[in-house]
């Protein structure tokens, strides 16, 4: 009751999707991310729609690419969403893109996390330096384990950058 938690979700038609959210909301989670960038980029427009109408305004919706668009698709589904309140979209496109997140953040109002371009400390300083991104999403197992990953936050917050932190199934947390 202390910590709000946020759930995963898989894709799927938008009713599946739908169900699932509502479900997900009443068992008491109060952030859903939404994984997307596996369809087209219209039919994931749809789906964050879909979500936002069965949850309602009050539950954080936020999506997950996993790097699956170019910078083109990105902006078309990011320009989209804006409507909908997401609250973060984490690695729109792929890893290696940091100049693609560096534009994205100057031309859409959804915020732009990183994730898989955040894999080692070097690539958060270039980042930062860039002003590619809002914040960062870490994953303690991927980052290499508690002492890096106490690093990689203490980098994040002197450049005034947030963290968002999640685990991995293998974790068992």
């Amino acid at each position: 009751p202390k910590i709000p938690l946020a759930f995963v979700m898989s894709s799927g038609t938008n009713e599946e999707v739908q169900a699932e959210g509502r479900a997900l909301v009443k068992a008491g989670f109060q952030g859903l991310k939404l994984k997307v960038g596996a369809r087209s980029p219209a039919e994931d427009v749809e789906m964050v729609a879909a979500l936002r109408d069965a949850v309602g305004p009050e539950v954080k919706v936020m999506i997950d690419a996993n790097g699956g668009w170019v910078y083109n698709q990105a902006l078309y589904v990011l320009s989209r969403v804006e409507k909908y309140d997401v609250l973060i979209a984490e690695q729109p496109v792929p890893w290696w893109d940091q100049d693609g997140l560096a534009r994205l953040r100057r031309k859409v109002d959804v915020p732009i996390f990183a994730d898989e371009s955040a894999a080692e400390l070097g690539h958060l300083l270039q980042l930062i330096a860039k002003d590619a991104v809002d914040g960062f999403f870490l994953k303690v197992p991927k980052a290499g384990g508690i002492l890096k990953s106490r690093r990689f936050v203490a980098v994040a917050q002197a450049a005034n950058l947030p963290v968002m932190c999640g685990c991995m199934i293998n974790t068992g947390l």
